[in-house]
């Protein structure tokens, strides 16, 4: 499995540790949130790209991202974009595109665990039917995908979706049973222990995907930067 940059999967990580007591740990992972449930990117952004995030969010719930290939319309139901922003896009307004980028970025910061889409990838095509509406769709537009080089199929994500949080949850599990010397901090020794784990058990390569050879962070013991 490919991480893009190790960061990624040490925000993994930092999130099941800082959030060990009150996440219920049925192998699935989390995205960061604030008090309010609300994510920490999410909340830097106007309501256009919220819309927009919350449009690529229900992509996610979906199944969608895991396909890399299937689109998504924002503009069905008027829900995400309205008729009237399309409409102002096609005329060469740049608010959608400044959203969108804003709006992917931020789903990216929030999402680590999306690891195997490339989120430059996702790009936002708007065309016009014959009933003259307008349609907003996410996808790959003109590429092939928009996976992370060396991914090429659901089944293979869900395998390193699987493969990945079985290290995770062990990682946690061996971090909240953690026995520590009388007079120090738990929560600064199990970020230690985390820390020691991932440095230990990782090595660096310097390619730029996970095509054979390159993949790892954890599973492999390897990771490309």
């Amino acid at each position: 499995m490919k991480v893009k940059k190790l960061i990624t999967g040490m925000l993994l990580i930092a999130i099941f540790i800082t959030q060990i007591n009150i996440i219920p740990f049925n192998n699935s992972v989390y995205a960061q949130e604030t008090e309010d449930n609300e994510k920490f990117h999410y909340q830097q952004l106007d309501n256009t790209a919220k819309k927009i995030y919350n449009g690529i969010c229900e992509m996610y719930e979906q199944g969608i991202l895991k396909t890399g290939t299937e689109s998504f319309d924002l503009a069905k139901d008027d829900k995400y974009v309205t008729q009237e922003q399309l409409e102002n896009y096609m005329k060469g307004n740049n608010e959608l595109k400044v959203a969108m980028n804003a709006a992917r970025y931020a789903f990216y910061a929030d999402y680590p665990e999306v690891f195997y889409i490339q989120i430059q990838k996702l790009n936002l095509r708007v065309t016009k039917d014959a009933q003259n509406r307008y349609h907003a769709n996410i996808g790959s537009g003109s590429l092939k995908n928009y996976y992370v080089d060396g991914f090429t199929s659901k089944e293979q994500v869900e395998e390193e979706i699987l493969a990945f949080n079985d290290i995770v949850n062990q990682i946690v599990e061996e971090a909240k049973n953690l026995k520590i010397e009388e007079g120090k901090n738990l929560v600064t020794e199990q970020i230690k222990y985390i820390h020691n784990k991932i440095i230990h058990n990782t090595s660096y390569r310097l390619e730029s995907d996970c095509t054979e050879g390159n993949e790892g962070f954890l599973g492999d013991r390897k990771s490309v930067v």
